[in-house]
């Protein structure tokens, strides 16, 4: 048997004897605490192989439990919020939640906290290693994430209205007799695409409906082209028909509110990314660049549309007019990207900077939990080390000793 195994299962007895005294001194130290279950050890013994003339010392190992199962005694409170199984199951448990920023030292709702270390002071929580970090990287990350979608679908409406303003104009300088009706049936499909777009739904919330993220943001291109026509027929000019329909869409109560537009009323919620900082990047699809996008769609899909009932004469003045709109559209939605982008940009910095103070506060923790410093640390192992290596040392020597070599 080497000094080695000799002196490791002397210390695996220490150990396990260890591990049960503390194991009795909790159950005592928790006979009177409510909903504490009792712990257990059990032993096992380790057995080495050994041949016949060399001999490898075991030793014991101690592993412990709970049995979770057992149900305990129903305690009788006077704290209305206090709940209990009675029978099978049980209730689920979680660390503390660092993502309910809402609330601050003082109370009050919207004043999230600056750095992770000071919401982990406010919560009273000495070891914020027990707190999930991840989860909130994960909040600002999906708020990113859809800040994303929107800014993507905002340059894909900028891009139908540069194609049309383009394609549109072309087609009608050429002067061919079917030239029109190219147009309005491009931009019909324009008008489906823009749609499209505005209905389009990121873990499971519809982007531009404001604060009914449940609903579509814009009826189908089926019910928008039906309602919308009659106003052309009307006349009595082409022009005049043309800035009716801009009423129409305009006006608080009119046929686009009414008609076309299924989102909320309400801005979606903002995401709060700092202190006293909030950033609502999500635009409702009844923006005023989005309200003239889709009428000028409207107006161009049904301009020379041979199904209508608008005079021919007529034709012309609404068509023009909403490829001028298309064009003179196109900065703004730009504008509205370039929104999207900058809170994007600024969620990313507020997560690098969280990161970087999650970093700090698990090391801190470590620290107190270890109850000693890195530096400290790092010559308490190297000390050990050089413990080790004298220990290998003898052990060679004394494993190398013969009974000739002795009585020398």
């Amino acid at each position: 048997m080497g000094l080695s195994s000799s002196l490791n299962a002397g210390v695996a007895g220490l150990s396990v004897d260890a591990t049960r005294l503390a194991v009795i001194c909790d159950n005592i130290a928790n006979s009177s605490t409510n909903g504490y279950r009792r712990a257990d050890v059990e032993f096992a013994s380790l057995v080495t192989p050994f041949g016949s003339n060399v001999y490898t010392a075991g030793g014991v190992s101690a592993a412990t439990f709970r049995d979770v199962a057992t149900a305990g005694s129903l305690i009788a409170t006077s704290n209305a919020t206090d709940i209990s199984v009675s029978g099978r199951g049980m209730l689920p448990v979680t660390t503390v939640d660092p993502i309910n920023l809402s609330a601050t030292e003082a109370g009050a709702a919207g004043d999230p906290f600056e750095t992770t270390a000071e919401y982990f002071d406010s919560v009273g929580c000495d070891h914020p290693i027990r707190v999930e970090f991840s989860q909130y990287r994960e909040i600002i990350g999906l708020a990113q994430s859809r800040a994303t979608a929107i800014q993507s679908s905002l340059d894909t409406l900028r891009n139908l209205a540069v194609e049309m303003d383009t394609q549109g104009q072309t087609t009608l300088d050429s002067g061919l007799a079917a030239a029109g009706q190219a147009v309005s049936a491009t931009a019909r499909q324009a008008l489906g695409a823009a749609i499209s777009t505005l209905n389009v739904s990121f873990s499971g919330r519809h982007l531009f409906s404001g604060d009914a993220g449940e609903r579509f943001a814009i009826a189908s291109a089926d019910t928008v082209l039906p309602a919308a026509v009659p106003i052309l027929e009307a006349g009595p000019t082409g022009a005049s028909a043309y800035a009716n329909l801009s009423a129409a869409f305009a006006n608080p109560g009119g046929l686009f509110d009414t008609t076309f537009y299924t989102g909320g009323s309400g801005d979606a919620p903002a995401t709060e990314v700092a202190r006293r900082e909030r950033l609502a990047f999500a635009p409702r699809a009844d923006a005023a660049p989005v309200r003239d996008l889709l009428r000028d769609l409207t107006a161009l899909a049904a301009a020379y549309d041979p199904s209508n009932a608008i005079p021919e004469s007529d034709r012309e003045a609404p068509a023009t007019r909403a490829i001028a709109g298309l064009r003179d559209n196109v900065e703004t939605l730009a504008g509205m990207s370039a929104r999207a982008g900058v809170a994007e940009e600024r969620m990313d910095t507020v997560k690098t900077r969280h990161h970087d103070d999650a970093e700090a506060a698990l090391m801190t923790a470590y620290t107190k939990l270890a109850g000693r410093g890195q530096y400290e640390a790092a010559a308490e192992l190297t000390q050990l080390e050089a413990q080790l290596q004298t220990t290998y040392l003898a052990t060679a020597r004394i494993a190398n000793l013969s009974l000739a070599s002795f009585l020398k």
